[in-house]
């Protein structure tokens, strides 16, 4: 249970931080296309 626990976090910090790049890198292009 712990160990599932674990992995559990693990995605949801991987995800979060997919979704944190994704937003980054749209602002980056948001940037662009504004300037």
């Amino acid at each position: 249970m712990g160990e599932r626990m674990m992995l559990g976090t693990m995605g949801e910090v991987l995800h979060q931080g997919f979704l944190l790049q994704e937003i980054r890198e749209y602002g980056q292009g948001a940037t662009l296309v504004f300037n």
